[in-house]
């Protein structure tokens, strides 16, 4: 009885701190964007402009806070070399320069 106890126990603890620390993740970015149901959340790293690939698309981007500034750009490319899934780019809105943004 004891043993199951502790299994369940630390089961749950185990399961507590993934779903903690997920949460923690988003709360990293400010800004936010969901493209085909995956979303990434803006670093600040520029990506060099022989880097970037092919283009997703105009998405509108989310803020968690209240007084946010308008976004860095709301066009989005797929970042060569870099699979899909985990990063993109955008173009900043004076179109000199891109950002990378890393799935969360």
């Amino acid at each position: 009885m004891n043993k199951t106890f502790l299994i369940v126990l630390a089961f749950f603890n185990i399961s507590g701190c993934s779903i903690h620390s997920k949460s923690n993740a988003n709360e990293r970015y400010v800004y936010t964007v969901t493209i085909e149901e995956k979303t990434y959340g803006l670093t600040g790293e520029e990506v060099p402009k022989e880097q970037i690939g092919e283009q997703i698309g105009q998405v509108p981007v989310a803020c968690r806070v209240p007084e946010c500034a308008p976004p860095p750009g709301s066009i989005f490319y797929k970042i060569k070399g870099h699979q899909y899934q985990k990063y993109i780019a955008v173009l900043s809105n004076d179109g000199e320069k891109y950002y990378r943004w890393t799935k969360i």
